[in-house]
């Protein structure tokens, strides 16, 4: 194995094009691509979904938690992903019905990290992840 040593891949550069290629070569079968310098790999994924928060942070300022949650629904669809909010049993989730991970999350369920922490950042509360990964993947995030 080949070892690949990487400077300052944190950036916009990092989170358009690294980060879903080097998903896309585990994919392939080349294992331990996403072994960057031992770095964690579940911190990185939360850190992702911040920084792609922080593009919106300045159109949620003031917003209802309610318009918070379309805010996030509205993302996901600009993403690629579809959702929609239910409400049952007392507990509120963010259902998915299409996302643009699933390619990985069967071989990297920690690759939905990314969402929960965006989703995190934009209603302004804890999100957890509830998905199902494997051969149907399903997206869902329970909104605390």
């Amino acid at each position: 194995m080949k070892t690949l040593l990487l400077f300052g891949a944190t950036g916009d550069l990092s989170r358009r094009m690294l980060l879903p290629s080097l998903f896309g070569l585990d994919a392939d079968g080349r294992q331990g691509a996403l072994r960057l310098l031992d770095l964690d790999l579940r911190a990185a994924m939360r850190e992702l979904g911040r920084r792609v928060a922080d593009n919106h942070l300045r159109e949620i300022k003031g917003k209802s938690r309610n318009q918070r949650i379309e805010t996030a629904l509205r993302i996901l669809k600009d993403l690629g992903g579809a959702a929609t909010f239910e409400e049952g049993e007392g507990k509120y989730f963010i259902q998915g019905n299409g996302c643009p991970l699933a390619a990985v999350t069967g071989r990297h369920p920690e690759a939905c990290l990314i969402a929960e922490s965006l989703l995190s950042q934009i209603i302004g509360t804890p999100v957890k992840e509830h998905c199902i990964h494997g051969n149907t993947p399903s997206c869902r995030f329970e909104i605390r």
